[in-house]
């Protein structure tokens, strides 16, 4: 939870790690004093514990008086590692001065460098100051709506309301205010000073500067489009696919009760998706999935995803999977462990596929000569872009190693260059290009992705596909940067 936030700190501020007792006796009275509470929020000794087991408490200092708290614990989000941020608080008076972005931010390199990915927490989506903050200001993404979470509360920022919360993911890597930042103060700079830039040469000019591999792919995607509409060229054509349709896939995820999974299977299979992709984790992996196979039968692709949600360990456990006909396996175990994904696929029958592991070429490169990838989910936003992408593709096809694209909540111009990518000849698994309204009351292109009778069509537009609805664009826009290139 969060009280109030704001816009940008003092240069005054220290902001460091808390650690011994007398620092975090000093934290809990000050969570106490924020919260208008007589009794301890956390007390000194769950924060010791907190502490001393990895996780992370940070504290803003004017001068030698703490006046801001933010403590969280090691977690999960979608079976990778996270932060679970429980609480934010600011004395009153340091409010809306930028303070409590600059502890999120805090927060956010310390979870950079111990290797974790997302940080999470709740908000309660009826105070309109948190929302944007939570939203627009930290780019933080609506995970789940969690109905009375806490039960009745009696602190003086809660009592006598609902104790409803939205919880937030927020991607330590990337996201968006953050790409936007790392586009226009560094790479379109570099680009600016080569010159003129063809699509072809922009990974190679912006390569010194690590990381960023989604800024890199929207900057990319940005030239590729301008250089194939002054040539009147779509996508599909540059690439040389030799389709012009596709088969869809849907991925669907972990639900609070096995009749709202079968439900919503049920649904994308009448709606004609050609394959089912199921999220699994330990606890919802080998029942879910007999079900399932068991609605849909023996003939339809069924595929599960574990997002690194398993260790060695699991070998046996996973083995069970076997009996089900399944397509792959992605991702079971964590994204550094290619030789644990090695043994996996000579342990069990079902193939094993990469996703999170793969985010260069190079990184393709070293899972085939290992022998970790049986396939592989290329994702061309994770990648750096579609070049790379094609790149992947054409490694895994020199190797007989099928690939698959993707999905990650693109809008109409992301899927339509992804469906150019998926007609290339060695993507032969359907992959997770559904249609646009499963995320979208509207979609910011004028023909949106349809799935019909299980195939979706190549668009063949000029440039990556799509046709911009610029009017229903401008209506929308928030804000708006130009950057020249």
């Amino acid at each position: 939870m969060a009280s109030n936030e704001d816009e940008s700190p003092e240069s005054r501020i220290d902001i460091r790690l808390l650690s011994t007792p007398p620092e975090l006796a000093e934290a809990s009275d000050v969570l106490m004093q924020v919260w208008g509470s007589t009794t301890p929020i956390v007390s000194r000794e769950m924060l010791r514990a907190v502490e001393h087991s990895g996780g992370y408490i940070g504290g803003a200092y004017d001068g030698g008086r703490l006046i801001g708290v933010s403590f969280g614990w090691l977690a999960q989000h979608h079976g990778e590692r996270a932060l679970h941020s429980h609480v934010t608080g600011l004395l009153a008076g340091t409010r809306h001065s930028g303070l409590g972005r600059s502890l999120k931010f805090h927060q956010r390199e310390w979870a950079r460098t111990h290797d974790i990915t997302w940080i999470t927490w709740t908000f309660d989506p009826l105070v309109r100051a948190n929302a944007w903050f939570n939203i627009e200001i930290l780019g933080g993404q609506i995970a789940e709506y969690l109905p009375h979470f806490y039960g009745e509360m009696t602190d003086s920022i809660n009592a006598n309301d609902e104790s409803d919360r939205a919880l937030v993911a927020w991607r330590v890597n990337e996201y968006v205010s953050g790409v936007e930042t790392v586009i226009t103060e560094f790479l379109a700079p570099r680009l600016t000073q080569r010159g003129d830039v063809i699509a072809g040469d922009v990974a190679d000019i912006l390569r010194p500067i690590k990381g960023h591999q989604m800024a890199k792919a929207a900057i990319e995607m940005a030239v590729l489009d301008a250089e194939l509409r002054s040539g009147g060229i779509n996508l599909h054509t540059r690439f040389g696919g030799t389709r012009d349709t596709i088969p869809s896939g849907v991925s669907v995820g972990i639900f609070s009760s096995i009749d709202a999974l079968l439900s919503a299977v049920q649904g994308y299979v009448d709606d004609g998706y050609a394959r089912i992709k199921l999220k699994i984790e330990p606890g919802w992996d080998l029942e879910p999935v007999r079900l399932v196979r068991e609605l849909i039968g023996p003939e339809m692709g069924l595929q599960v995803d574990a997002n690194t949600a398993y260790t060695r360990q699991d070998f046996d456990h996973l083995r069970q999977l076997d009996m089900y006909d399944l397509l792959l396996i992605e991702q079971p175990l964590d994204t550094d462990d290619l030789l644990g994904h090695r043994d996996l696929a000579a342990a069990i029958e079902t193939p094993v596929c990469l996703d999170e592991s793969i985010e260069s070429l190079t990184q393709a490169e070293d899972a085939v000569a290992l022998g970790a990838a049986e396939i592989i989910n290329i994702k061309p936003g994770r990648v750096g872009g579609y070049l790379e992408a094609v790149r992947i593709h054409d490694l895994c096809s020199a190797h007989d190693i099928p690939v698959w694209c993707g999905g990650m909540l693109e809008t109409g111009i992301g899927r339509a260059a992804n469906c150019a990518l998926a007609a290339l000849d060695g993507f032969v698994l359907p992959g997770d290009i559904s249609a646009s309204r499963r995320f979208y009351a509207r979609d910011i292109v004028r023909e949106p992705i349809e799935v019909v009778a299980g195939e979706v069509a190549v668009p063949t537009a000029p440039g990556l596909g799509y046709d911009l609805d610029a009017e229903f664009v401008e209506s929308i826009t928030t804000s708006l940067q130009h950057v020249s290139l």
